[in-house]
């Protein structure tokens, strides 16, 4: 790999935290290959806690979270001591520390939120230096998705308070994205997927800061099964206000 190819990576790792922070998603989307995986993975933990699977899955995720998680938020990735462990003429390996600040409307300064080091793939296509995965491994003992983003300023009410959403595939990535994005705002949650472990996972997320869920384990291509799964969901909280279809 020449002097060339390792300057052209490390652009794209400074893209990446430039198209996040200036909340653009199909700039950022396109730092991934069509294939590309982006998974996020706590300091304890060996499941993703977070995984997208597709250029799209990256992209509508991203899309959610500027629009319902850090539309308040100025974000700063500060990305440094990249390490090549694996070069290549078509492939590369590489580690990158990041830190990242959180400064809201009334947060006189930035406040560091999380550390970590991203495990970046690569692949030399015909667009130029692309990543394949980006692993965050982060520093918390906690799960950072719900961690961070599910508690809210007195002043800050809930756009969803009081009311009860249901989201079918919610045990992992744009699903279990979505229902935390809910309970951020305030939502009672019935999370519905056939996944019991990612379910369940998605539920402790939510209730161990303070949010309220139920998993319900179900196979929604089966019409006996939605309707006995809205039926659950009325008998849980009362009511149903909206529903996230994630299949």
């Amino acid at each position: 790999m020449s002097l060339e190819d390792k300057m052209d990576i490390l652009e794209v790792i400074a893209r990446y935290a430039y198209t996040y922070d200036g909340r653009d998603a199909d700039g950022f989307a396109q730092l991934f290959t069509e294939g590309g995986i982006f998974e996020v993975i706590d300091s304890r933990g060996s499941q993703p806690e977070l995984r997208l699977e597709t250029r799209a899955a990256i992209h509508a995720w991203v899309v959610q979270r500027h629009q319902h998680v850090v539309q308040e938020i100025h974000d700063r990735h500060y990305q440094n001591g990249t390490l090549f462990d694996v070069l290549t003429q078509e492939h590369a390996q590489t580690r990158t520390m990041v830190l990242i600040t959180h400064q809201g409307v009334h947060d006189p300064t930035p406040r560091p939120v999380l550390s970590g080091v991203y495990h970046d793939r690569w692949h030399k296509t015909q667009r130029g230096w692309q990543l394949t995965q980006r692993t965050l491994r982060h520093d918390h003992h906690t799960p950072y998705l719900s961690q961070s983003r599910l508690h809210r300023r007195p002043h800050m009410p809930g756009t969803l308070n009081g009311k009860v959403a249901l989201v079918t595939g919610g045990a992992s990535g744009i699903g279990r994205a979505t229902a935390l994005t809910f309970a951020r705002e305030g939502a009672k949650l019935i999370i519905a997927d056939m996944n019991e472990d990612g379910g369940h996972q998605t539920v402790h997320m939510i209730t161990e800061n303070g949010g309220e869920a139920t998993f319900v384990q179900v196979d929604v291509t089966q019409a006996t099964a939605v309707e006995a799964l809205i039926s659950k969901t009325v008998e849980t909280y009362g009511r149903l206000d909206c529903a996230h279809n994630n299949q």
